[in-house]
């Protein structure tokens, strides 16, 4: 954010503008060539964000609407826009109108952000941590891989068996297991999961995969 205004009627919030669009548009431009990302630009994408909730979650700061729709791409040069070559895209994580400041060791109670991407606890309205933006950065990166599990909100059991996706490699589903974990407490924290195997392993293969 840049900057802040107000008038009688409205808040007005200023925002950088990033002209590579969300990673939400990112991903509609591949579907429509049947195509989706390789692993390594999702390793790309997830080392940034997860540097980003590090910080946040170092600072006591709860993101709470993690999902594809706030994730923005900046490019140096129009060229790199005009290829879309995301490798030059500087990844950013946007959107902080219903973040939350929380206190080690305290928690809240908001049943708030976007159903898709909800960690199960909000959904059950129990109170929950920094570890639901966790589940929204796994559930993220399950999207942009085309192997969001078939969650059903309204019967949670579906939220505690995570699926072996045979398209993705070993490391890959590691990391998607991790994050969406059911249980908050055996869930990896964002300190944790930047030093996971996925993060660290060398992806060999730069070409986009069809669908």
């Amino acid at each position: 954010m840049i900057d802040f205004k107000e008038d009688s009627d409205y808040y007005y919030c200023i925002n950088e503008y990033c002209n590579g669009g969300s990673l939400y548009d990112y991903l509609t431009y591949l579907q429509k060539d049947k195509k989706i990302i390789s692993e390594e630009i999702g390793q790309y994408i997830m080392k940034q964000l997860i540097e980003a909730i590090k910080y946040l979650h170092n600072e006591g700061i709860v993101h709470r609407e993690i999902k594809p729709a706030n994730i923005f791409l900046n490019y140096d040069s129009g060229e790199d826009i005009l290829k879309k070559n995301i490798f030059k895209a500087k990844i950013k994580l946007a959107s902080f109108y219903i973040s939350a400041h929380l206190e080690k060791g305290k928690f809240l109670n908001t049943f708030i952000g976007a159903v898709r991407f909800l960690a199960p606890e909000v959904l059950a309205k129990k109170t929950y941590n920094e570890k639901v933006d966790i589940w929204s950065l796994g559930a993220t990166f399950a999207v942009s891989f085309l192997c969001l599990p078939k969650f059903d909100y309204k019967n949670m059991e579906t939220y505690k068996q995570v699926p072996y996706f045979k398209s993705l490699s070993k490391e890959a589903n590691s990391f998607i297991k991790c994050t969406l974990q059911y249980d908050p407490e055996k869930r990896i924290n964002a300190e944790e999961l930047s030093k996971h195997e996925f993060l660290t392993k060398n992806v060999k293969d730069f070409s986009f995969q069809d669908k």
